[in-house]
């Protein structure tokens, strides 16, 4: 039987040095089910969040998030996924800044039941296809985050789309992406069914990161007319 463990990291950030926060456990999938930042100071410092894959490849989720003297903000408003081995890395601009809250709940990979963390950088302008369905498997997208880790506006030819399992596109979104932002596509969930795909282009290569966190399961049956 799957088990679940709920657990949180707590801490402060005493240098201007990329600090890991969090690690998934090896056999274990990270749900980040929110998180909390402080700036207990009167300055006015910055935070950058990456994630980091099992392989050690950084991939910035928030760049350069702004902090007036005293204000907290909260974190990942829709639930974010983690592999086994995936990092949570924190970088300050300033030491003795900020404190911080993370909460997690940790949870046995199923067989029916898979939790995905697809995190792509966006290094090109074409058309790229983030993640498509598995035969006999329907998907639920649980949150799209997207990051510009520039300090320019990317856009607004960044354009999103899903696609049915005939291979017919249908675009879904399109706009702006301002300087050293991040935000959540979806607000609620979505769902693909099986070869149902997601694609992005970017008006600009190297200037986006995408964030995936889907629930895969066993097909769900359901129509498509």
């Amino acid at each position: 039987m799957a088990r679940q463990n709920y657990t949180n990291r707590t801490g402060a950030l005493d240098s201007t040095n990329a600090t890991t926060i969090y690690t998934v456990p090896d056999e274990k999938t990270a749900i980040i089910v929110g998180g909390n930042i402080m700036n207990a100071s009167g300055d006015t410092p910055t935070l950058d969040i990456d994630l980091t894959d099992a392989s050690d490849t950084d991939f910035k989720i928030i760049s350069d998030l702004a902090f007036a003297g005293g204000a907290n903000t909260g974190v990942f408003p829709r639930p974010l996924f983690m592999d086994e081995k995936e990092k949570i890395k924190l970088t300050a601009s300033a030491a003795d800044k900020f404190e911080y809250w993370l909460s997690v709940a940790e949870v046995d990979q199923g067989v029916n039941n898979k939790y995905l963390n697809v995190m792509t950088d966006l290094d090109s302008t074409n058309k790229t296809t983030l993640y498509t369905v598995p035969a006999d498997r329907t998907a639920l997208v649980q949150s799209w985050y997207f990051c510009n880790y520039t300090d320019s506006s990317v856009g607004p030819q960044n354009y999103f789309f899903v696609v049915n399992a005939a291979g017919t596109e249908f675009e879904i979104d399109y706009g702006s992406i301002a300087a050293d932002t991040s935000t959540s596509i979806t607000l609620r969930s979505r769902i693909l069914q099986e070869k149902e795909a997601l694609k992005f282009t970017a008006e600009t290569a190297d200037s986006l990161n995408s964030f995936l966190s889907i629930l895969e399961m066993s097909k769900a049956g359901g129509s498509t007319a």
